[in-house]
């Protein structure tokens, strides 16, 4: 039986391997937008799978004053929407965050501590992030499935 804490541990080790897989992938960037699209790409999948209810949203923030066009990850734990994201914090850092800590609020809290503005739904697909980027991901979490099967368990989830 999986305790909260099991929970938690479970969405912030998809949402952390999906960033450090990007950035691994990405050395020198890719430019915020993209990355925010892919890391919500893989995030949101793999929480798929582990029964979450989980969606992409894609918005504007705007943080300390500057906006960006951004993907995010929205989570609902006991009918309560949260925002999931590690990816801010590599943008941010020095601003109160650190580029390793993950952003886990309640919607309201996480828009006005750092602009997450009103989102709309984006729907996950298939080709928004590379297979090197899923292999990544899946060898850091033990997931014993090759890209394909994973975003076709995916696929057959949403549809």
């Amino acid at each position: 039986m999986h305790c909260q804490l099991d929970e938690l541990k479970i969405i912030f080790d998809v949402a952390a391997a999906a960033r450090d897989a990007l950035l691994k992938k990405y050395p020198g960037g890719i430019g915020i937008e993209e990355f925010t699209r892919r890391a919500a790409n893989v995030t949101c999948g793999l929480l798929l799978l582990e029964n979450y209810d989980v969606f992409i949203q894609q918005g504007i923030i705007n943080f300390k004053g500057k906006e960006f066009r951004y993907y995010w990850v929205e989570l609902y734990l006991a009918g309560e929407a949260f925002v999931l994201d590690a990816v801010l914090p590599l943008f941010t850092e020095g601003a109160g965050v650190q580029a390793s800590d993950i952003i886990f609020l309640p919607l309201d809290e996480a828009a006005a501590m750092y602009g997450y503005g009103a989102g709309s739904d984006y729907e996950w697909r298939r080709e928004d992030c590379e297979e090197i980027v899923w292999e990544t991901v899946l060898a850091t979490l033990n997931i014993k499935k090759s890209p394909g099967e994973i975003m076709e368990e995916i696929a057959d989830t949403i549809f």
